[in-house]
């Protein structure tokens, strides 16, 4: 029996962007830029490649550059 939650692990597509499912992570602000130059800083890159998974879809955090 299909579990009722089968879709989200189909393909789609976003624009030109093929994903590998559909479960995408939304933007999130977490304040982890730089306090001085609000620029994004090492931790940023590791924050979200903890986070990403093969064939899916992240929208990143708004920064401000001064």
């Amino acid at each position: 029996m299909a579990l009722p939650h089968h879709k989200l692990v189909e393909p789609t597509s976003c624009g030109t962007l093929q994903l590998k499912h559909r479960i995408v992570m939304s933007a999130l602000t977490r304040l982890r830029v730089d306090p001085v130059t609000e620029a994004p800083r090492d931790i940023n890159k590791v924050y979200y490649e903890q986070r990403a998974s093969d064939g899916g879809l992240i929208i990143t955090e708004g920064v401000t550059f001064k």
